[in-house]
């Protein structure tokens, strides 16, 4: 196949706009974080503006249920919940429940633990379990 001079032209014209355009977005859009099981214990360093996606796999194949997330107030904000049950288009695993996700956004500066806590619910007499922790450092 030959390609005409003008045929480049407009080509590398397209792929110059379309990388151009992709950057741009990136830049324009707010940091997204995903953090999931695999890091827990781990410290993340964010700028405020930041958005979290936190992913945990559904306990309740124990019995147990999702606390709401403990953080500082001042630092994160937790913006939506939502429980996803398991992918109808994958074979069910045994104990799969799906998977719980919280969107966070980072607010204000300052450091804070960030705990997904989970508990039993007729288990009155017994405190959370901590189910996954990670540190949230933001800065300006």
């Amino acid at each position: 196949m030959r390609w005409s001079l003008l045929g480049m032209s407009v080509f590398g014209l397209v792929v110059g706009v379309m990388i151009g355009g992709a950057a741009a977005w990136a830049e324009s859009g707010p940091q997204v974080r995903m953090i999931t099981d695999r890091d827990q214990g781990s410290t993340f360093t964010l700028p405020v503006g930041a958005r979290l996606t936190v992913q945990v796999r559904n306990p309740a194949d124990g019995g147990y249920t999702i606390v709401n997330p403990v953080f500082d107030g001042r630092v994160l904000k937790l913006r939506s919940r939502k429980d996803q049950p398991p992918d109808p288009a994958r074979p069910r695993l045994l104990g799969d429940f799906g998977k719980i996700i919280f969107e966070m956004e980072v607010i204000g500066d300052g450091s804070t633990d960030l705990i997904i806590q989970i508990a039993r619910p007729w288990e009155k007499d017994q405190a959370p379990q901590e189910f996954l922790k990670v540190r949230v450092n933001a800065t300006r």
